[in-house]
């Protein structure tokens, strides 16, 4: 039926303000690099939203869930946040429970 509850079960996902990003790790090594240079959260932009969604990079690394956080599109704190684009590949978003984007395909 396509509630979170049924298709993120046991999946990584990140959530913040009711949204849930269901994730798999793509990029291992690039984001170890990432880690030991500094990054310490990765940020993903929200269907329907300019906010993005700012998790800590290790929970992308154990594959697990997190609690994460919104920032605007223009914080400052952005250029030290890496782009999880770049090291995952989102499956699925949920809004509130209700699927909102499915891949597999180019995330944007």
């Amino acid at each position: 039926n396509g509630y979170r509850n049924d298709m993120a079960a046991g999946e990584p996902a990140m959530e913040v303000g009711g949204y849930q990003i269901v994730y798999d790790l793509l990029g291992e090594a690039r984001l170890r690099g990432w880690m030991e240079q500094g990054v310490k959260e990765l940020s993903i932009p929200l269907p329907g939203t300019t906010y993005l969604m700012v998790c800590p990079a290790e929970v992308a690394l154990r594959r697990g869930p997190s609690k994460c956080r919104l920032l605007p599109p223009d914080a400052p704190e952005l250029q030290s946040i890496g782009d999880a684009r770049q090291v995952v590949t989102v499956m699925y978003v949920y809004r509130r429970g209700e699927l909102v984007w499915r891949g597999p395909g180019p995330y944007r």
